[in-house]
């Protein structure tokens, strides 16, 4: 599979645009196999699981920060956010989470993902740092 347009290559970049899927996405860093995105750029826009799935090729770790609340989430955000960690879990990829709040909180959203419960488990499985 071609690299990423914008290139993901092991020197450290800061503010740094992909081209996923022919879809623009804004990581805050690349450095050394690990790319680094806001809550709001990978999961408050329209992507899905094929892009999700292409980060997880082309990087070794992701990490997610600024994440909200989740209790003040909206569905589609949490969706997203369920559909990343379940491509991330089901490749046993290394990912961090830097939330303001307990993960648990998705599941005092209005409304919440019907698997949200699963989504913490897995979460949990590959953030356990966020659960203490």
């Amino acid at each position: 599979m071609p690299p990423l347009q914008g290139d993901s290559s092991s020197a450290s970049r800061s503010d740094v645009e992909l081209t996923v899927n022919g879809l623009p996405v804004r990581a805050v860093s690349v450095d050394d196999g690990t790319a680094t995105f806001t809550f709001a750029e990978l999961c408050e826009r329209p992507l899905g699981v094929r892009e999700y799935l292409r980060l997880a090729e082309e990087f070794e770790r992701l990490r997610l920060i600024t994440v909200p609340d989740l209790a003040s989430a909206e569905r589609d955000p949490l969706t997203r956010l369920c559909q990343l960690i379940d491509v991330l879990y089901d490749r046993d990829q290394q990912f961090d989470v830097q939330a303001v709040s307990m993960p648990q909180r998705m599941l005092d959203a209005h409304r919440p993902p019907h698997d949200a419960a699963r989504t913490l488990s897995r979460l949990a499985a590959l953030s356990p740092a966020l659960f203490r």
